[in-house]
């Protein structure tokens, strides 16, 4: 998982600084349609939350309200996902000093 996101950040940064430069939007959402249960569920998104911070440090923007969709199949353990939210927004409000807007997270089985 982290080599994916390692390859796939430079493209994801520079995505969110176009975007950023050009429409300066106040709610962005992300959505990670395959998200897991276990560990690695909320890697994705926090990688994603840690460039959007970045980018609207750099370009000396108020930090943005963040929403993120969760999605994967219904045998899926969602109660798992929501038990480890309080401790990814701790770790999130540690690794940006309380700087960031609001996150707001939703989790949905797909279909079968």
């Amino acid at each position: 998982m982290k080599k994916i996101n390692m390859v796939l950040a430079p493209i994801v940064d520079a995505s969110i600084e176009e975007l950023c430069s050009t429409l300066f939007p106040e709610c962005l959402k992300i959505a990670d349609l395959g998200c897991s249960s276990g560990p690695n569920t909320l890697l994705v998104v926090s990688d994603i939350i840690a460039i959007i911070q970045n980018t609207f440090r750099k370009l000396n923007l108020p930090p943005p309200s963040l929403q993120a969709f969760l999605n994967d199949l219904p045998r899926n353990d969602f109660n798992t996902v929501f038990r480890s939210l309080p401790g990814f927004y701790n770790k999130l409000d540690e690794e940006h000093e309380n700087k960031s807007g609001p996150c707001f997270i939703a989790a949905m089985p797909g279909m079968s």
